[in-house]
């Protein structure tokens, strides 16, 4: 009996020692998968702000090769580049017209100009450049009770001209412009007198002295202006005197982009 007794009691603690053995391997399978998951989870998280930095780094390099293909130059370095402008002035002209007493006198007109620019400007430093470009304008002049002429004229030159900046910071500039433009000009011209009208196509020369004001690197304002080196015949004469007829200076404000 005694035996029977200590042999129930030996099975009773082996199937204790058993089942407690099942829990602790659990409970480690459980720990082991919890472990598991937190690598897992920080794997996870270094990835993410690893991706991150990289989507960053390379926004990064976009925007720097970006802002280095449009960046604008140093106005220290020499620059190149396109200049263009319009603007609108005034021409005064001379007319050679004869008078009641049968003499030739000098009429002046001033009239409305338009005028437009295109072509390059290198700048070796924040003062001194040279702009090289093709002008073209063109003006109208109607007959009053005064002047006994009609014309429509037109100029085209090729100009360059010496860049002096007395002043030339980032933001704002002042500068001078002094040149030449050699070219032709073709006129329509009516004499009120006459029953015709003559077209003229001449040679024209002419100096430019100019005051420009310059906002940022890239705008500018210019005030030019040009005097005409030559006279030109009309086409009309008088009791076999040709009639000649000149600008004596043009005008105009002018707004230019290029590289200043």
């Amino acid at each position: 009996m005694k035996k029977i007794l200590i042999f129930m009691v030996c099975f009773i603690v082996l199937l204790g020692t058993e089942k407690s053995l099942d829990e602790f391997k659990q409970e480690n399978k459980i720990l082991e998968l919890k472990l598991e998951n937190e690598r897992l989870r920080k794997e996870l998280e270094f990835n993410k702000r690893h991706s991150a930095e990289k989507r960053i780094e390379k926004t990064t390099e976009v925007k720097e090769i970006l802002r280095e293909i449009f960046k604008e130059p140093s106005k220290d370095e020499k620059r190149s580049g396109r200049l263009w402008g319009f603007g609108i002035g005034g021409t005064s002209m001379s007319f050679q017209t004869p008078n009641l007493e049968g003499n030739i006198q000098n009429l002046s007109n001033l009239s409305i100009i338009i005028d437009g620019q295109v072509g390059g400007i290198t700048m070796w430093n924040r003062y001194f450049g040279v702009q090289y470009y093709a002008n073209i304008d063109a003006s109208f002049i109607f007959d009053n009770d005064y002047f006994k002429w009609n014309a429509i004229t037109s100029t085209y030159t090729f100009n360059a001209d010496a860049i002096l900046n007395a002043y030339n910071s980032d933001q704002f500039g002042v500068g001078f412009l002094i040149g030449l433009g050699l070219g032709a000009k073709y006129d329509y011209i009516n004499y009120i007198e006459s029953l015709k009208s003559i077209g003229i196509l001449a040679f024209d020369a002419r100096f430019n002295l100019g005051l420009r004001m310059i906002f940022g690197n890239s705008y500018a304002l210019d005030f030019m202006t040009r005097f005409p080196f030559l006279d030109h015949k009309s086409g009309y004469s008088y009791y076999g005197k040709p009639l000649k007829y000149r600008e004596i200076a043009t005008f105009s404000f002018r707004f230019v982009m290029g590289r200043f």
